[in-house]
């Protein structure tokens, strides 16, 4: 849990970041910068929500363990316990819930071609040569149709001379 709430502190960081730059008067006065940083901002909302409820949830559970380590009557001990079995129920969902959502949030940053530079010119379909060090090997496939406007060229630059 330790990676996963570092994580999530992160994130949490970013969120409140996003809100304070929102909130400037040369950021809400450009429409354009202001739906980039607003979209950035709505997809961590559930993130945000979410881990904000574990830390309650937390809270909570620690002061209902303490609570199990005093002197209490039986019907107290038992109002404790189910306490904390429904709190650490609701925790187990939401940190599922939370994982999954940390999860695709990291998927969604990780660019989609990873190992390429975007001057890259990628690899030939048809032969498989790489087009930054080579030519490509595939015998050029003129399309038939074309072949009478070959001809048309050729005649016009014999009649230009």
């Amino acid at each position: 849990m330790p990676n996963i709430e570092y994580k999530l502190q992160s994130i949490e960081k970013r969120y409140e970041e996003l809100n304070e730059l929102m909130s400037r008067p040369e950021i809400s006065s450009n429409r354009e910068k202001l739906q980039e940083l607003g979209r950035e901002r709505a997809g961590l909302d559930d993130i945000v929500s979410d881990y904000r409820e574990h830390k309650v949830i937390s809270r909570s559970l620690e002061d209902t363990k303490a609570m199990l380590g005093q002197k209490l009557d039986d019907d107290m001990a038992k109002l404790v316990k189910d306490e904390l079995d429904a709190l650490l129920s609701r925790q187990k969902r939401l940190l599922d819930r939370l994982e999954e959502a940390l999860r695709q949030y990291i998927l969604m940053c990780e660019p989609a071609k990873p190992l390429c530079t975007p001057q890259c010119a990628g690899l030939c379909p048809g032969c498989g040569a790489d087009l930054n060090v080579d030519a490509c090997r595939c015998a050029a496939a003129a399309d038939e149709r074309w072949s009478v406007l070959a001809g048309f060229k050729n005649d016009r630059q014999e009649g230009s001379k």
